[in-house]
């Protein structure tokens, strides 16, 4: 068993525990997460990983989940051996822990240290394990991805809801959006494991591959979402600067396409900017939004697994009751 105590962060606490009856009675009091430990897992060099994915959820309803191409694999330090469970730079791959190793390889070269970017992990597996069978992985790695959102798509929904002006009206919004990390081990038949999601991954650049990596996903990121930088021209006539005519988003109150103007500066009265859209409006406003923001995430390495081709698969296990899931997206 590896048993993660609550509010740590870091590898900090992280205990290892053999027994054959499930969970040691000891541990059964314990607040945390306790997991059966993946063994065998797949090695590299004789050395355990994990890879950080980087995950962006723009909305929740419809649910728009990306992933980005390129991401991070960390290394242990110490040579895996089941024998021993208190070498710990030897079970657990957590950069945190590993950094203060003696062992830790600083190579800048990508592919050889202990910290890769994704795509020599992608390498090296694919030389480990062939084309097809690495091919297979890492469908497997998307289709974990989306049934981990789909997992709390209600209950986010909800908080939107409840929150949110915009997602409890079902309009189009650019002001949330989330980054998540998730850390995924696979085992030595190439099986991926999801070991947790991370609502505020590191974005420290502690390492030049850190810098290429890290920086890159964060342009992409803000170009995908659509963060724009101000311009004089998006100014009210008088020049002031006037709150209602920040460029977050190009949809008016009632979700329809204002190409950019606000109606408070437009001369369109509130009652009009405020009145209730029909569920057309709500649709045809949601499909621009989205499909928008889909061109946008080509001119980058972001790669949008939900909607996709394959959506119908993952439809049974969304609220039939909230039918912009099922909106017909450009894919």
């Amino acid at each position: 068993w590896i048993v993660k105590p609550a509010a740590a962060y870091c590898g900090k606490g992280i205990t290892l525990h053999r027994s054959s009856d499930g969970l040691p009675e000891p541990l059964r009091s314990q607040k945390g997460v306790a997991c059966t430990y993946v063994h065998p897992p797949f090695l590299i060099n004789g050395l355990k990983s994990d890879i950080r994915l980087y995950v962006l959820v723009s909305s929740w309803h419809p649910l728009v989940v990306y992933i980005y191409e390129e991401g991070l694999a960390r290394f242990a330090t110490e040579q895996y051996n089941l024998d021993s469970l208190d070498q710990r730079c030897s079970h657990l791959t957590n950069y945190s822990l590993n950094k203060h190793s003696k062992l830790f390889n600083h190579a800048e070269d990508d592919g050889v240290g202990s910290k890769w970017t994704l795509s020599a992990f992608r390498n090296q597996l694919q030389e480990t394990v062939g084309a097809e069978k690495a091919e297979q992985i890492w469908r497997f790695v998307d289709d974990m991805v989306v049934k981990t959102a789909l997992a709390v798509e209600p209950l986010m929904t909800e908080a939107l809801r409840t929150f949110l002006t915009a997602a409890a009206e079902d309009r189009p919004n650019s002001q949330c959006f989330q980054l998540f990390g998730f850390d995924v081990m696979l085992d030595g038949n190439g099986r991926p494991w999801l070991l947790e999601v991370n609502l505020d991954p590191a974005l420290r650049t502690e390492s030049p591959l850190d810098l290429k990596v890290k920086s890159q996903m964060l342009v992409d990121l803000l170009n995908l979402v659509g963060v724009r930088v101000p311009e004089e021209s998006l100014r009210c006539d008088s020049q002031s600067a006037c709150e209602s005519c920040a460029p977050a988003s190009v949809f008016d109150e009632s979700g329809v396409d204002t190409g950019g103007t606000n109606p408070a500066c437009s001369g369109q009265s509130a009652t009009e900017s405020q009145r209730r859209p029909t569920q057309e409006q709500i649709e045809q406003a949601m499909l621009h939004h989205v499909n928008a923001e889909f061109r946008r995430s080509t001119q980058g390495k972001w790669r949008r697994l939900f909607p996709a081709k394959n959506s119908k698969d993952y439809f049974p296990f969304l609220d039939p009751s909230r039918t912009l899931h099922k909106l017909p997206f450009a894919v």
